[in-house]
């Protein structure tokens, strides 16, 4: 196992412990609060099943890309994609969501674990990023449910003041 692999799968496994706990210890009462007013107008429950639909999508992309692949086309709509997505799952049950990720998240984190220094160089074309390593793909995957996590905890503190 390359130590850069170990390194990354170690910090998707404490992310993704933080981003369950986090989810399952959120009131009832937030899941349908509006979070984002602008482009995808996503609420709480949305964001959780983007953060789950991203847990699959993005893997599969590392996978394509260390087996040859060029990545995602590059007119591939990145917004198009994740409206569809989240819709497919977003009525679900908000505990059936957290495990919905922390199942994928450790799918994840055995592929992670598993792949070489040569595979993390592998470059290909991200639909965020653009053209980038696999290793930068993957850093940008945890940072990601940080920044969605970051955003969810500032409506919980608009909603307390």
């Amino acid at each position: 196992m390359s130590k850069a692999a170990e390194k990354l799968a170690k910090r998707l496994t404490t992310e993704g412990i933080k981003t369950v706990e986090y989810f399952s210890e959120l009131p009832s009462d937030i899941w349908e609060k509006p979070l984002y007013s602008e482009g995808a107008s996503w609420n709480v429950r949305q964001v959780l099943a983007h953060i789950v639909e991203t847990e699959t999508a993005l893997p599969r992309l590392f996978k394509h890309i260390v087996e040859g692949g060029s990545g995602v086309d590059r007119d591939f709509d990145l917004n198009e994609y994740n409206e569809r997505t989240v819709e497919e799952i977003t009525e679900r049950d908000p505990a059936k969501l957290v495990s919905m990720f922390s199942e994928r998240r450790e799918e994840t984190i055995k592929f992670v674990g598993g792949l070489s220094d040569k595979d993390l160089g592998m470059e290909g074309y991200h639909p965020f990023l653009g053209q980038a390593e696999i290793k930068e793909m993957i850093r940008l995957f945890y940072l990601h449910v940080q920044l969605h996590m970051r955003d969810v905890r500032a409506l919980g503190q608009r909603e307390q003041e």
